[in-house]
């Protein structure tokens, strides 16, 4: 059966019943307390699971979509005490005691293969063996999945924002919360998650146990992947899935949580605590409904008022997709790098990699004149000279003239002319990862199409007709020469981006263009 990505947490029928809340149009969530979600049994435990997880690391989120797969049983936050789920449902079984109460949760919550899994965060997971010692035992053989968060600045800031509008089992929220910036209370719940994360890689090393990794940013980015990991790791691959009712949970990030984040990160860097204005409080989201801090222009629109000429409304829909799919989904690998920009144009994407976090990057562009423009688009900024240069050469002439290891991270939007000897070029220089965005063609076998592109250019005299010859690339190619060269390869999954309307980036929606994150193998 299949499962949505992501969105709102949504109810999925099972066994051929049709959900009564959704046929009377209610938004109301089911709790996954009810017996509705129960699965038929009791069926004789082969082996479990447990997702090792922290506040707010995408846990749930995970464990829903595992739950969907139909072979992993219904994972759920089981053992969290003081937790609405594990308080209904111990109420609900009529639980007499812990050892009880796990004997009935894997009559009715373990798959027909055998398999049974729950989600816990470390302190609910250290309060249940001191409640019930040989739950290990029991539960034996198990699998450990360790979900990790690397933005943890993120992840506080979201429990921030959720301990003010989470109000409790006992005390339903009514009206939307509004919502407070408290910097203390971030730093609280950066403590906080250090501490369960330590708890968990002390227990994990105290005990033997290698966990299987998972870390939050490649599970939004590829969840599919990441299931289907899962699925092989637990040996279920070929298990005949069944049919079951499954509550989708929502992707745990924000507009909010990352404002939190990033003023938070400015306040301690520099020291200086910022007063949020009424101006940056007034708008309330009609997504969140809740009074938020005005959003900072994008870089882009920041770079087209400098130059005065803004881009056409589809061309603009376009560049932010695809600054989401290069630079923001890879935010990690700018941070403190040094990058190559390939064909750097008029500079922006340079412009966005030192947003994002570059030490300094270097642009490679062809004419003289886009670099000249370039290089006054950045002066009328007040960009750093010191954290940019423009080179204005040809592609192979420019590769080959840095030193290998010069930079951190390649951006490349597009292949070059020779795939192959672009790879050569592009291994010699040993970057830590390349961003590759190209067109692609669908075909089975490793193969590149060569196309002619012609183009007239306005000359002293007269108009002159230019050609030059482009390599369109199949994934199969870039497998095979990322094999070949060092790279390990992985691509951006465009529909886990939340687009809606695709006007403009059809060509990525259609796979006849791709994002590739390459990262180098050691040698």
């Amino acid at each position: 059966m299949s499962a949505a990505a992501g969105g709102a947490m949504q109810v999925e029928g099972t066994r051929g019943r049709p959900d009564r809340a959704a046929e009377k149009g209610a938004a109301r969530p089911v709790s996954l307390a009810n017996k509705v979600f129960d699965l038929p049994g009791p069926i004789p435990l082969q082996r479990s699971y447990i997702v090792a997880s922290t506040p707010r690391c995408g846990g749930t989120f995970l464990c829903t979509r595992l739950w969907a797969t139909g072979v992993l049983g219904a994972p759920a936050e089981y053992f969290g005490y003081q937790k609405q789920l594990a308080t209904k449902m111990m109420a609900r079984l009529k639980a007499s005691s812990p050892a009880d109460y796990l004997g009935k949760l894997l009559a009715c919550r373990t798959s027909k293969n055998g398999v049974f899994g729950m989600n816990m965060e470390f302190n609910d997971f250290d309060e249940a063996l001191r409640r019930f010692p040989g739950m290990l035992a029991v539960l034996s053989p198990i699998t450990y999945i360790y979900v990790d968060r690397k933005d943890q600045l993120s992840q506080a800031a979201f429990m921030a924002k959720s301990v003010q509008t989470d109000a409790g089992p006992s005390k339903p929220r009514r009206e939307p919360a509004v919502l407070r910036y408290d910097r203390d209370l971030i730093s609280k719940w950066l403590g906080r998650i250090e501490r369960q994360k330590l708890g968990w890689m002390r227990w994990f090393e105290g005990n033997g146990i290698v966990p299987f990794k998972v870390t939050y940013e490649d599970f939004i980015t590829k969840p599919g992947a990441v299931v289907r990991s899962i699925v092989e790791l637990l040996g279920v691959e070929n298990n005949e899935p069944q049919k079951l009712r499954v509550a989708l949970a929502e992707r745990p990030t924000d507009r909010t949580s990352t404002q939190w984040a990033a003023r938070f990160e400015r306040e301690t860097t520099s020291g200086i605590e910022y007063e949020e204005t009424a101006a940056a409080i007034a708008a309330k989201s009609a997504a969140d409904h809740v009074k938020t801090e005005r959003k900072a222009p994008h870089v882009f629109d920041r770079y087209d008022e400098i130059k005065g000429t803004p881009a056409a409304p589809v061309a603009a829909k376009r560049m932010r997709h695809r600054y989401d799919a290069i630079i923001a989904c890879n935010r990690d690998l700018f941070k403190n790098a040094r990058v190559l920009d390939i064909r750097s144009g008029d500079g922006r994407w340079c412009l966005a990699a030192l947003d994002a976090g570059a030490a300094h990057v270097v642009g490679i562009e062809g004419q003289q004149r886009t670099v000249d423009a370039a290089s006054n688009a950045f002066g009328k900024l007040g960009v750093k000279p010191e954290s940019y240069q423009f080179v204005n050469n040809t592609i192979f002439e420019a590769l080959n003239s840095f030193s290998p290891a010069a930079f951190d991270l390649i951006l490349c939007r597009e292949l070059s002319s020779d795939p192959h000897f672009f790879f050569k070029c592009l291994w010699r220089l040993r970057p830590k990862n390349i961003v590759l965005d190209t067109k692609i063609i669908g075909r089975k076998e490793p193969v590149a199409v060569f196309k002619v592109k012609q183009q007239e250019k306005a000359g002293a005299t007269a108009r002159r007709r230019i050609s030059s010859l482009n390599a369109i690339p199949n994934h199969a190619l870039i497998t095979v020469l990322c094999g070949y060269f060092g790279f390990r390869c992985r691509v951006i999954d465009w529909r886990a981006l939340g687009i809606i309307d695709w006007t403009g980036v059809h060509d990525y929606e259609r796979d006849r263009r791709h994002t590739y994150v390459l990262d180098q193998i050691a040698r």
